[in-house]
């Protein structure tokens, strides 16, 4: 899917063409009406249509207990509950929750990820190497959740959107953290907004990357980042 298309004209006239449109990828949930697709060509009068949709939430994935991401064990359809559910799979919304610890050990895509609650984690890297772990919607992390590695020597990739650090906090400290020393090739790209902290000042977070750079070629990227007074952020 792409966000414009361009046809071919002949002689003045385009050929009959099936073009599929869709809601773009990464919404809230929400109804989205009156959304105009706008037709123009040198010479033509413009034309429009309009379309509309919804968004609704689809299954979540809890973390029932400690474990790995890829094993159907770790996860459940109520936070803490039964087994069951399966694993995780493409732009699924997925809960780490209990103070559960998952440990990212195998390559990931998902729609929305939310870490809440005191010891509740995300572990990058606890046991293998070269992972990619995507998120295409919003990552939050609230009321003494994290994200942190795990151990040195790991090459991984994150591919985040807009990660909320403490954004809905009601307490504790919510913490995104890369510390570890000799994070080989480790790289993270957070493609849309890093919020830090909360503007009601509910509970502390925390944005730390300072890890050994001298282990390879690591990188961090960040397009555009608030930060509230009850947040701290630390680079290097």
């Amino acid at each position: 899917f792409y966000a414009s298309r361009t046809l071919t004209q002949s002689g003045g006239t385009v050929s009959s063409t099936t073009i599929y449109v869709r809601l773009k990828a990464g919404l809230s949930e929400n109804d989205y009406n009156g959304e105009v697709i706008t037709h123009t060509s040198s010479g033509a009068t413009q034309k429009d249509v309009t379309c509309s949709g919804s968004v609704t939430a689809g299954v979540v994935y809890y973390s029932r207990s400690n474990g790995n991401w890829n094993d159907f064990n770790t996860w459940s359809s109520t936070c803490g509950g039964s087994a069951g559910i399966g694993v995780p799979p493409n732009d699924a919304i997925v809960q780490i929750c209990n103070g559960n610890v998952v440990n990212l050990n195998a390559n990931a895509s998902i729609g929305r990820l939310t870490i809440t609650g005191s010891g509740s984690r995300l572990a990058i890297n606890n046991s293998t190497w070269e992972n990619t772990f995507t998120v295409t919607g919003n990552t939050y992390i609230q009321d003494g959740g994290s994200i942190s590695d795990s151990e040195d020597w790991r090459k991984y990739t994150l591919n985040l959107n807009n990660v909320y650090v403490g954004y809905n906090s009601t307490s504790g400290t919510s913490t995104f953290s890369i510390t570890r020393q000799t994070n080989n090739n480790s790289n993270i790209s957070i493609s849309g907004m890093l919020y830090i902290g909360n503007c009601a000042g509910n509970g502390t977070a925390d944005f730390n990357y300072s890890p050994n750079l001298s282990g390879g070629t690591n990188s961090l990227t960040i397009a555009n980042r608030t930060i509230y007074p009850n947040g701290t952020y630390t680079y290097g």
